[in-house]
């Protein structure tokens, strides 16, 4: 297993590799996450974070490397998978047609939610996310925050345990990133698991127990954030230094 192996991961990939013609946007990773914690994804732009949780998540198939969700393969079981999952793409891909109701109750029933349990999860979800006003609206109509707080209302509605978010807070204002903080944390606190992708590092900073670096295609090692806070450093810097460094050696 992967250099930061637990006898009890909740997301585990390994050799996870996707090679687009002649060239290898991601190569050979492995990242394993423990039951009941939030792990961070950092990189800068074309590193292959998104290719990399893709992948995981059972979009995009891998040119070689498996991951398990909770112990199902994605590609394998991937009904098995993909119901213990909620998924959070960067780029939303919503029906704009739909209103935000009629999406919602679509996302239920393509988890299975029927016998009543559609209503009380639609209002637990849009009260959370503050969403009962826009009921009967189109999607479409909407703004990007909006629209994101959509995509984040369909991603828990199932009460998946294992969570995959590429790029949660975009388009949030800092009062309702507060509230997806929060419940992030109380989502934790209920043993769920969390893998993340972030451009704000003190998003990253408060949530996640652990952090990855990926540049280049390729993992850094594991960074505990607890080691980083008695060292009196912060995961923003240490990720600038590195990436500084890889750079440099590099030639670039």
């Amino acid at each position: 297993m992967a250099e930061d192996a637990d006898s009890d991961p909740s997301l585990y990939a390994q050799g996870l590799t996707r090679r687009f013609g002649d060239k290898t946007v991601v190569d050979e990773i492995a990242i394993v996450v423990p039951r009941g914690s939030v792990t961070g994804l950092l990189g800068p732009n074309g590193a292959g974070k998104t290719t990399a949780m893709r992948m995981m998540a059972g979009i995009l198939r891998p040119t070689r490397g498996e991951t398990l969700i909770i112990s199902y393969d994605i590609w394998r079981e991937p009904l098995k998978a993909k119901a213990a999952l909620g998924y959070l793409p960067e780029s939303l891909d919503l029906y704009d047609n739909l209103t935000t109701e009629e999406f919602l109750r679509f996302i239920c029933r393509a988890y299975g939610m029927d016998d009543g349990i559609p209503d009380e999860a639609l209002e637990r979800w849009m009260a959370i996310f503050g969403l009962e006003d826009l009921a009967d609206e189109l999607i479409g109509d909407q703004s990007k925050g909006f629209r994101q707080q959509v995509a984040l209302a369909s991603v828990f509605i199932h009460d998946p345990e294992v969570l995959i978010l590429d790029e949660p807070f975009i388009n949030l204002d800092p009062l309702v990133q507060a509230k997806v903080r929060d419940w992030i944390e109380e989502y934790l606190a209920d043993g769920g698991t969390v893998f993340l992708n972030t451009h704000l590092p003190e998003n990253a900073e408060r949530l996640c127990n652990r952090a990855r670096i990926i540049h280049r295609g390729r993992i850094r090692p594991l960074l505990e954030l607890e080691q980083l806070r008695a060292q009196r450093t912060t995961l923003a810097t240490l990720f600038h230094e590195m990436v500084a460094r890889t750079s440099c050696c590099s030639g670039v």
